[in-house]
């Protein structure tokens, strides 16, 4: 890159921020992590440069310091501004958690950045370390942080990286590795996690397994999706609670694999009457075989979740049987022959 270059980026990077700052966020992360441009710059590895942009760790860090600076001559000192850092690339002569502690405590001293999140990784041989998926144990680079931690001196660090659950994240601070937790998959299934924990409602968070399809998706340049989670990318998506039909309905759903399973609870979380049917006595479909395999036990909890909301919304079972024209007939006609006493009940109700 040539100087001019290098100024049109910090300049963007500075824009950016101060879109964001007047669009209403309180705040925005710089990437310097998992091998993208500002990692490229940090590290000895890739960093060739014989100007003042490279050499030795104040060349190194002078893009980034100048980004900084930047953003806070135009955003102020009271927008939140964090930097994601390699706690260790992962290539030979690139940043290890030495260099990853000598780069946070430079960082720590211009006392201008309000976090510092620390994560492996680059795109290298070292790639399937940024996001790492259900083949890692829980937090699989906790223990990179306690030293990183003390170079940041005052400046908080924030753990990321398959912190599976909110009980999780709570161990993490109670062990005093990290100040602050980064979630991302997590809100991805479920946007409403926090909040629902917050209100005591724990078995409603949509469990997040770690398939890592959101992040394949936006690599292969389509929208983000999340593969038993629909409402992802809606407005309704952080929503508590289901919006009530109007109208009395009856459903028949065919076919308890994940999707049927999500189709009939949600009916029945509307006010619907459903009967799920199955060919097979085991719910969960295909899925449940894949949760058999080595190394995909977490997709079982996408299961455990929808069966839970299956049977806590009084779906009807009806299992080991195929879905015919006739039987699915048969339930309808065994529902209209339940209204008669339901409206008469219900005009009981009405006169009491």
């Amino acid at each position: 890159m040539t100087r001019d270059e290098i100024a049109a980026i910090i300049e963007s990077f500075v824009k950016s921020a101060k879109r964001l700052k007047d669009c209403g966020f309180s705040g925005a992360e710089l990437h310097g992590a998992h091998g993208y441009l500002i990692t490229q710059f940090l590290s000895p590895w890739s960093n060739n440069r014989e100007d003042d942009y490279g050499g030795d760790l104040e060349g190194r860090l002078r893009i980034l310091a100048e980004i900084v600076d930047g953003i806070r001559a135009v955003c102020g000192n009271d927008f939140l501004l964090g930097v994601k850092l390699p706690s260790d690339e992962g290539v030979q002569g690139g940043i290890d958690p030495n260099e990853a502690a000598r780069i946070a405590g430079a960082i720590a001293s211009w006392k201008k950045v309000d976090y510092i999140a620390f994560n492996p990784g680059n795109f290298s041989l070292s790639l399937e370390n940024h996001v790492p998926n259900m083949n890692f144990s829980p937090g699989p680079f906790l223990d990179l942080l306690p030293p990183l931690k003390k170079a940041a001196d005052q400046t908080p660090v924030m753990a990321i990286g398959r912190i599976v659950s909110l009980a999780h994240a709570e161990e993490v601070l109670a062990s005093g590795r990290a100040d602050l937790i980064g979630l991302s998959r997590m809100l991805v299934s479920d946007a409403a996690a926090v909040n629902k924990a917050a209100r005591g409602r724990e078995s409603d968070i949509r469990p997040c397994i770690f398939c890592n399809v959101c992040w394949g998706e936006i690599h292969a340049g389509k929208p983000i999706a999340c593969i038993h989670n629909p409402e992802l990318g809606t407005s309704g998506e952080a929503r508590e609670a289901p919006v009530k039909s109007t109208r009395a309905r009856r459903v028949a759903v065919v076919g308890t694999g994940v999707a049927g399973l999500e189709a009939a609870w949600r009916a029945a979380e509307r006010g619907a009457k459903v009967v799920l049917f199955g060919r097979s006595t085991d719910l969960g479909g295909s899925a449940a075989l894949d949760a058999r395999l080595p190394g995909r036990g977490d997709l079982a909890k996408t299961i455990a979740f929808q069966v839970d909301k299956v049977r806590a919304n009084g779906v009807e079972l009806r299992l080991g049987r195929e879905a015919s024209i006739e039987a699915i007939k048969s339930v309808c006609q065994m529902l209209s022959s339940l209204l008669p006493a339901l409206q008469c009940s219900l005009h009981h109700l009405r006169k009491a």
